[in-house]
C-alpha cells in the first residue's frame, strides 16, 4: 500500500522523525486556513501517487492568502499523469541549504535490510546511481541486531553528508530505520531530507509502501486504504483472495504457485504475445478457484485470449479439470480459452475434457505458441486492413495528382491559346490599318465619304469576343 506524501509524514512523525509544519486541504478555503496556522510563506502541493509534481505545475510557493488561493484554486482537479488532484498538502516552506537522500528497503537476494544515502538528494535515485555511483553509500542491516546510533554515525561520515547535517542526520536514520521495520514498511524514503540555513535536518518528502501482510497488526491503517486509489482489477481480485498483478498486454494468465506463473509470462513474451495480468490462484485449483479466477480476467476488456496453465502437485488434475469445467460452465467467457494441465493423475482429466482445448505433458510452449498464434493472426488481420487502407489512400493520392497535373496541361494550353488569339488579333488588326491608309490615299468613296474600315476592324474584333463567350458557354454569343 502506497501512502500519500501528507500520510507518510504523519507516518515519520509518529517514530519521532521530524517533518515541516502543515496540513491537509480539500478546498481552497481550508489551503488557505492551513496556511494560516504553518504561517507563511507556505508550498502547496498536489496529493497524488506519482512523481513529476513538480514539472507538472502541482508544487507552488505562496507568500500570502491570495496566493494560496490562486495555487489552490489552479491545482485542485489538475490531472498529473492521469491522477486527478483531490487533496492538498499545504505546509511551512523551509529556507533549505543541502539537499541529502535516505531510504531503507529490503534488499531480497541478501536477505538483509538495505539502507541508501546520499549528499545528492532532492533528484532521483536511479539517475543518481546511473551518472554517479559512488555518490550512494549503502548499509546492510541485520535483521536481528539492528541499526545502532555508531553504526549510523560511520555510514553518515561515509556518504560526505556536511558536517553541521551529521549528528542529526545520524539520529534521524536510526528513526527512520525504526519506522522501517516496526511501521513494518516495505520502503521508507526521504527525497529530500534537508539541512536548513538554520542548521536543523529533517524530511521534506516522504514516500512509503505499507507492507499489505502485516495490515493485521495495524488496525490503523484502515485510514490509509480508505484513501486507496487501486486498480479495479486488482480490487476485485482482491475481493475474491486472489493473488494478482494487472499488467498492460491482451493475454490473461492463470497458473498455480508465482514461479509456474512468471516463466508462462515469459514464454507467452517469446512467441509475441503479452500478458494482461499476473495470476497465481495457488494450490488448490477448485471449481470455485478457477471460477473467480475466469470471472476477474473475463472482466478485463483490454483480455483477447485466456491461457490457464496448471501443474497438478499435491492437487490431482482430474480436480482441476474438473473445476475448470464446473468453472465454464458459471462464466460465459468473451475471448478464446487454450488450458494446460500436467502433473498427478494426468491420464484421469482427458476423459472429462469436453470441448475444452485440453492437452498435457510438455506442452507449456505448445499451449504459449497457440496463445500467440491467435494474437498473430489478430495482428495479421490488422495489418492487411491497413495495408488495404493504405493502398486505396495511395490510389487516391495518385488519382488526384493525375487530375492536378491535366489540369496543369488545360491551364497551360488555355494559356498559349490567349497568346496566338492576341497575335492573330494584332495581325489582323495591323493589316487593316495598311489597308485603310492605303485605300485613304486614293480619295473618297462614291458617295463622298471615307470608306468605313474602322467599323470592319471593329466588325472583326467583335466577332472575336463573341467567340470567346462562345467557349465559354456564355448564352449572348452568337
Amino acid at each position: 500500500m502506497d501512502l500519500y506524501e501528507y500520510q507518510g509524514k504523519q507516518y515519520f512523525r509518529r517514530f519521532g522523525i521530524p517533518t515541516s509544519p502543515g496540513g491537509v486541504a480539500d478546498s481552497v478555503d481550508e489551503a488557505v486556513a492551513r496556511a494560516e496556522e504553518a504561517g507563511y510563506p507556505v508550498v502547496v502541493k498536489a496529493q497524488v501517487k506519482v512523481g513529476g509534481r513538480g514539472k507538472a505545475g502541482g508544487i507552488k510557493l505562496a507568500a500570502d492568502a491570495g496566493e494560496v488561493r490562486q495555487h489552490a484554486g489552479a491545482i485542485l482537479g489538475m490531472d498529473i499523469k492521469g491522477h486527478t488532484v483531490h487533496r492538498l498538502w499545504v505546509e511551512h516552506a523551509s529556507d533549505i541549504e543541502t539537499e541529502y537522500y535516505a531510504s531503507f528497503t529490503l534488499d531480497r537476494p541478501a536477505k538483509l535490510h538495505l539502507g541508501m544515502l546520499s549528499a545528492t538528494g532532492g533528484v532521483e535515485i536511479e539517475e543518481v546511481a546511473a551518472k554517479n555511483p559512488g555518490a550512494i553509500a549503502r548499509l546492510h542491516v541485520d535483521p536481528v541486531k539492528g541499526l545502532d546510533a555508531a553504526t549510523a554515525r560511520r555510514w553518515v561520515d561515509e556518504a560526505k553528508l556536511d558536517e553541521a547535517a551529521r549528528d542529526q542526520a545520524a539520529e534521524l536514520l536510526v528513526q527512520l530505520y525504526t519506522c522501517y521495520t516496526q511501521g513494518d514498511c516495505d520502503l521508507a524514503e526521504i527525497n529530500p531530507l534537508i539541512l536548513t540555513t538554520e542548521g536543523r535536518v529533517h524530511a521534506l518528502d516522504a514516500k512509503v509502501t505499507l507492507d499489505d501482510n502485516a495490515a493485521f497488526r495495524h488496525p490503523e491503517w484502515e485510514e490509509y486504504a480508505a484513501t486507496e486509489t487501486e486498480d479495479p482489477r486488482e480490487r476485485m481480485a482482491k475481493e475474491r483472495g486472489l493473488n494478482y498483478i494487472g499488467l498492460e498486454g491482451s493475454v490473461g494468465i492463470i497458473a498455480n504457485g508465482a514461479g509456474l506463473a512468471m516463466s508462462t509470462l515469459d514464454v507467452v513474451n517469446q512467441v509475441g504475445g503479452q500478458a494482461a495480468n499476473f495470476l497465481d490462484i495457488g494450490g488448490g485449483a477448485n471449481a470455485d478457484v478457477m471460477s473467480a479466477a475466469l470471472e476477474v480476467i473475463n472482466a478485463d476488456p483490454s483480455v483477447r485470449s485466456i491461457f490457464v496453465n496448471i501443474f497438478g502437485g499435491i492437487t490431482r488434475v482430474d480436480e482441476v479439470a474438473k473445476g475448470v469445467l464446473a468453472a465454464l460452465e458459471r462464466v460465459e467467457l468473451r475471448s478464446p480459452i487454450v488450458l494446460r494441465l500436467d502433473g498427478s493423475a494426468i491420464g484421469h482429466q482427458r476423459g472429462n475434457s469436453r470441448d475444452v482445448a485440453v492437452s498435457g505433458g510438455d506442452v507449456k510452449w505448445s499451449g504459449a505458441v497457440k496463445v500467440g498464434n491467435i494474437h498473430r493472426q489478430q495482428r495479421e488481420k490488422k495489418a492487411k486492413l491497413l495495408d488495404i487502407l493504405l493502398g486505396a489512400e495511395h490510389q487516391m493520392k495518385h488519382r488526384v495528382a493525375r487530375l492536378a497535373d491535366n489540369m496543369g496541361q488545360l491551364r497551360r494550353f488555355d494559356e498559349l491559346g490567349d497568346e496566338i488569339l492576341e497575335r492573330a488579333v494584332d495581325a489582323e488588326a495591323a493589316e487593316l490599318r495598311v489597308e485603310r491608309g492605303r485605300r485613304g490615299r486614293r480619295g473618297r468613296g462614291r458617295n463622298g465619304h471615307q470608306p468605313r474600315y474602322r467599323d470592319a476592324e471593329n466588325y472583326y474584333l467583335l466577332r472575336l469576343h463573341r467567340a470567346d463567350r462562345a467557349d465559354e458557354g456564355d448564352p449572348r454569343s452568337f
